[in-house]
């Protein structure tokens, strides 16, 4: 009888270690899982972060194309304003459209010579 009684145990207790190894491998196996998970949601971060900097690059571009345009604009209002001033001057020649006559000689060897000019 006691032999009887220790082989009863003895499966019981092996049921008990059985049920113990299930718990413990659902307990991993959720681990697991919620480790994949915290991965997948650190891998969409990291994707969301990246558009957010393509995005910042993007509008950065946009702004410094925006300068450029701006600065050739200014550039050819400067050179058409040295072209010609509010009287007609040329400021190449120094000569004035109104009147023909000119209003600045450039210097050059044979006026320098000749004391005239700048």
């Amino acid at each position: 009888m006691t032999a009887a009684i220790a082989v009863v145990v003895a499966a019981a207790v092996a049921v008990v270690m059985t049920a113990a190894i299930a718990i413990v491998m659902t307990a991993t196996i959720a681990v697991v899982v919620a480790t994949a998970a915290t991965i997948v949601a650190t891998a969409a971060a990291v994707v969301a972060t990246a558009a957010a900097v393509v995005a910042a690059a993007a509008a950065v571009v946009a702004a410094t194309t925006a300068v450029v345009a701006a600065t050739a604009a200014v550039v050819a209002a400067a050179a058409a304003a040295v072209a010609t001033t509010a009287t007609g001057t040329t400021a190449a020649t120094g000569t004035t459209a109104a009147t023909g006559t000119t209003a600045v000689i450039p210097a050059s060897a044979e006026t320098a010579a000749a004391g005239i000019g700048r």
